[in-house]
C-alpha cells in the first residue's frame, strides 16, 4: 500500500508539473508578445525559447507560433511528443490547439508486477498503443493582465493488434482520468482557467477540468489545480499551489489534494 502511495503521488507531482507550467511577465507591450514564460492559455513561446522545469514537460517555442513539448523523466518508458499551435491572436481573444502523441505501453509493463512499484495486476496483458490527445483553447483577456482561456479536448487510444480490454483500470486519483481513455475511448474534458497578475513577478492562476467518465450513469472526475507563480527574472522561476482531484471512481467517492511544486528555468531568450 505505502508503494503503491508513493507512486501515485510520484505521477502526479510529475503529470501536474507537465500540465501547470504557467506564467507570463508583466511588462511592457512588446515583451509581453515575446512570451517568454509557457502557459496554459492560447499564446504559445516565442520561436527559439525553451522552458525547461526540473519535472516538468520541456517547452521549446518555433516558429509560425508553435510550441513543442516534451516530457524528458517518462520520454524512456513513455515516449511523448506534443505540439500547441496558436492559430489567432489579438488584444482580447486567442484562439490555439494543442495535440499530443505518446506511447504508454513500456512503462504499463513495467507496473504491472508484484510487490514494491505495481501497480497493475502482474498478468496483466499490456498490448502495443498509442495514445492521442487534441484540445481546442480559446482565451479572452484584458487590460488589466488578467485572462480566462476556456478549452475542450479529446483523449483517444488506439490498441495495436488486440481491440479487447485486458488490463484494468487505474483506479487512483489523478491517474484515472489520465489513463481513462486506454480502455475507455474516446474520453471527452472541458475546463475554465483563471489567470490573474498580483504583482509585478508574480501571478496566480486557477485551473479547473471535468473529465466524462464512460459508465452507465455518465458521471464526471474533476481536477482543480490552484497555482503561484513567482519569476525573479527571464531565466528563473518557481512555482508553488495545491491540486484536488474528487468524484465517482469505480469504487465510490473519493477526495484528494496535493501539493504541487516546480523550479523553472528559461533559456535562449533573443534580444532586440
Amino acid at each position: 500500500m505505502k508503494n503503491k502511495l508513493f507512486i501515485l503521488i510520484l505521477w502526479s507531482l510529475v503529470y501536474f508539473s507537465e500540465q501547470m507550467i504557467f506564467a507570463q511577465e508583466k511588462v511592457d507591450s512588446i515583451q509581453l508578445q515575446e512570451n517568454v514564460w509557457a502557459s496554459r492559455r492560447p499564446q504559445t513561446l516565442k520561436a527559439g525559447r525553451k522552458v525547461v522545469p526540473l519535472f516538468g514537460a520541456k517547452k521549446i517555442g518555433a516558429a509560425k507560433n508553435m510550441e513543442w513539448r516534451i516530457q524528458p523523466l517518462f520520454f524512456l518508458i513513455s515516449p511523448n511528443l506534443g505540439l500547441k499551435k496558436c492559430w489567432k491572436e489579438n488584444n482580447r481573444w486567442s484562439i490555439a490547439s494543442f495535440h499530443q502523441i505518446n506511447y504508454p505501453s513500456f512503462y504499463l509493463n513495467l507496473i504491472a508486477r508484484e510487490g514494491s512499484g505495481g501497480v497493475l495486476p502482474k498478468d496483466s496483458e499490456i498490448p502495443p498503443m498509442l495514445s492521442l490527445r487534441n484540445e481546442i483553447l480559446l482565451g479572452f483577456s484584458s487590460k488589466k493582465m488578467s485572462s480566462v482561456t476556456f478549452r475542450v479536448g479529446v483523449a483517444t487510444a488506439f490498441k495495436i493488434g488486440s481491440g479487447e480490454k485486458n488490463f484494468p483500470d487505474i483506479d487512483f486519483p489523478f491517474l484515472y482520468n489520465r489513463t481513462l481513455a486506454f480502455n475507455h475511448t474516446p474520453t471527452f474534458y472541458g475546463g475554465i482557467n483563471f489567470y490573474q497578475d498580483i504583482l509585478p513577478r508574480l501571478n496566480m492562476e486557477l485551473d479547473i477540468t471535468a473529465f466524462q467518465v464512460n459508465n452507465e450513469n455518465g458521471s464526471f472526475i474533476f481536477e482543480n489545480q490552484l497555482i503561484f507563480f513567482w519569476r525573479k527574472s527571464s531565466k528563473f522561476g518557481l512555482k508553488a499551489g495545491v491540486a484536488a482531484a474528487y468524484g465517482s471512481y469505480p469504487y465510490g467517492f473519493d477526495w484528494r489534494m496535493i501539493p504541487v511544486f516546480d523550479v523553472i528555468f528559461g533559456l535562449n531568450k533573443k534580444r532586440h
